[in-house]
């Protein structure tokens, strides 16, 4: 049960106890004929029990602030007390012809109705043994004539013994008439109950953020989820709130505009939170009836996935039309490039060394070779052809590309550490992957001050754990993976270079090309992988990728 909910049960039982001692004790000193006479209703016993529930009651009240972990038992044990105290007030006051019988039925319906429905027949068949046990006292003190405790004096022992058939069947139809009342409550009770689980249950564990605000603008409802996208606390109950309260004109400016419309809207706007910025959806539906409006229901959802899909979308059409169109020109201008060059070598030929224009012609040359390499890259990323994604392990893919990666002649001196499980299995593209491993481990010994120092590390790891990113805060996911680390101790990257990391021909190298990283990202993309970087100045750069565990395709 929800905090804030059992709050209000217990403190609707303290308030309804209060009423209903008001109710008794009028009720008592009518009965005796001593109206406003409190010293005389302090003199008896029934009065007494009055006075020592109401300070019990204060009791409870200063209570509640305490026990807020155990609130459900807090109320049982009330309520369980209060059927005691009832069945007490019903011996001192006359037994079964008492005229606070009545308080046994408060009880079964407030049982049934907080602590549950079945709840109602436990206290009807407690009331039903309370009355008897009273009459049982009773007839026995009539039987043997003897005084009843805590009663001086009592005018009911003729009645029972000349017609005691009359009071067993009186107490047959009162215990029926309990289970009676019972059945009804717990027939209203489990409507009541399947109403508080499409509340709880359904509507508070939605992903979406539910807020109901009344026609004076006063908080109805706002389920867990509004209150984590809100960033407000989620023990605290906000009901009866005015929905300026909760809303802050900073932080949540499109909401809070969308909703001083008062009409019915779906936009897209930006929370501007402590971690960041996130996107969500608003939509505002006006709930009225005969024309007037009741409340209106505001749904926050938030779309940060979705923006992120729509972002690769743009992102790979931009690319796929970059791609055709620079495909032609890189084939239009490889051709009078290979001819310029041819031209350039054979006049070169003509010179001899110590001319200088044969030193003009070498470096005209070299810048040739060099436009030619970007060239054949990008047509290289531009040609990569469809992943053949298939099962394959990822362990024997990282240990042999390592092995044939510490035999290259410039990774002699480098320091490559390993920290690889057993038996990792994605579905990938061997030849791929070992193309996006290889421009990785290339990068990292570039970026290095002095000598490679490189780690690569390889485990099981879900999705909530890989991400960090402020949207995948609000809404975790257990999504299984495998994540690959590829962790330098280099210069780092400027936060500069980040925006541009895996754009085509963007380069950090003197004579680098830019495609190296814009490959990798296309490839990993193939894969539906996911990959981060983290990095400092002078500390170094962490490259991280997160393989999705799939099942084989049959």
């Amino acid at each position: 049960m929800d905090k804030s909910i059992a709050h209000q049960h217990v403190y609707f039982l303290i308030l309804a106890r209060f009423i209903l001692l008001i109710g008794c004790t009028v009720t008592l000193l009518i009965q005796q004929g001593r109206m406003f006479d409190l010293q005389y209703l302090l003199s008896i016993p029934s009065g007494k029990l009055l006075a020592f529930t109401f300070f019990l009651n204060l009791a409870y009240l200063f209570l509640t602030r305490f026990l807020k972990k155990f609130l459900k038992i807090f109320m049982i044990f009330q309520m369980l007390t209060d059927l005691f105290m009832e069945t007490f007030l019903i011996y001192l006051t006359g037994g079964v012809l008492s005229v606070f019988i009545s308080l046994y039925f408060a009880s079964i319906l407030s049982a049934g109705i907080l602590i549950g429905p079945n709840s109602s027949f436990v206290f009807a068949s407690l009331s039903t043994i309370g009355i008897s046990v009273i009459a049982l006292f009773y007839f026995i003190a009539a039987i043997n004539h003897t005084p009843l405790p805590f009663i001086k004096e009592h005018s009911y022992y003729s009645f029972l013994e000349s017609d005691f058939p009359f009071i067993k069947a009186y107490l047959f139809a009162q215990g029926m008439a309990f289970h009676l009342v019972a059945f009804f409550i717990h027939r209203f009770s489990y409507f009541i109950h399947r109403q508080k689980i499409l509340h709880e249950e359904i509507l508070e564990n939605l992903t979406d953020g539910v807020i109901v605000v009344d026609a004076k603008q006063k908080l109805v409802f706002l389920n867990k989820q509004a209150k984590i996208l809100l960033e407000l606390s989620t023990e605290e109950s906000f009901a009866e709130k005015h929905i300026g309260e909760i809303l802050s004109k900073t932080k949540h400016e499109g909401i809070y505009n969308a909703f001083i419309g008062q009409k019915s809207l779906r936009m897209k706007t930006e929370l501007k939170l402590e971690k960041g910025i996130l996107p969500i959806q608003v939509s505002i539906a006006p709930f009225s009836t005969k024309k007037k409006i009741q409340s209106y229901i505001i749904v926050l959802r938030d779309i940060s996935d979705q923006k992120r899909m729509e972002d690769a979308v743009k992102r790979a059409n931009r690319l796929e039309t970059i791609s055709e169109m620079t495909s032609a020109i890189a084939h239009e201008i490889r051709n009078p490039l290979a001819s310029i060059r041819g031209s350039i070598q054979e006049l070169k030929n003509t010179l001899d060394e110590s001319d200088s224009r044969y030193i003009l012609m070498d470096i005209a040359i070299r810048e040739s070779d060099r436009i030619n390499g970007i060239v054949t890259d990008f047509l290289t990323f531009s040609g990569i052809r469809t992943a053949s994604l298939q099962k394959i392990s990822l362990t024997h893919l990282l240990e042999e590309f390592l092995f044939f990666l510490k035999k290259r002649k410039e990774m002699e001196t480098a320091i490559i550490e390993k920290e690889i499980m057993e038996n990792l299995i994605i579905q990938g593209d061997s030849e791929q992957l070992k193309q996006v491993f290889y421009n990785l481990a290339i990068n990292a010994m570039e970026a290095s001050l002095e000598k490679l120092e490189l780690k690569v590390t390889a485990k099981h790891c879900n999705l909530l754990d890989f991400s960090k990113t402020i949207y995948n805060d609000f809404e975790g996911n257990e999504q299984k993976g495998i994540e690959v680390c590829f962790i330098d101790k280099g210069k780092g990257l400027t936060k500069e270079h980040f925006r541009k990391l895996f754009t085509p021909f963007f380069t950090t190298k003197r004579n680098g090309t830019g495609m190296g990283l814009a490959m990798v990202s296309k490839i990993l993309d193939m894969h539906d992988a996911l990959y981060r970087v983290q990095s400092e100045i002078g500390q170094g750069t962490i490259f991280s990728i997160w393989f999705p565990l799939k099942t084989d395709k049959k």
